[in-house]
């Protein structure tokens, strides 16, 4: 849903599958993300909205916490310059 913010907004930037794989390959657990989502994740990390649980850590099956789902939309918005 991030993703998609970002890209309605019209702030959102094409990663190669090249600069994805790179991106996603710092997560020890990159192959549980599904194949669907790996470029909007991948834009995410590069984009600073997400870091993962760790650095090496990702955790896509699990369900974001509120706190997480507050720091990514404190991101998301001051992303698109809606706040600062």
């Amino acid at each position: 849903m991030i993703s998609r913010a970002v890209k309605f907004a019209g702030k959102q930037k094409t990663l190669d599958k090249e600069k994805q794989t790179q991106l996603l390959a710092k997560f020890s657990d990159a192959k549980s993300i599904g194949s669907w989502a790996a470029p909007s994740v991948a834009q995410s990390v590069d984009s600073g909205l997400i870091d993962g649980l760790s650095d090496k850590e990702f955790a896509p099956k699990t369900n974001a916490t509120r706190a997480q789902a507050t720091v990514m939309l404190k991101r998301l918005l001051a992303s698109i310059e809606f706040m600062n």
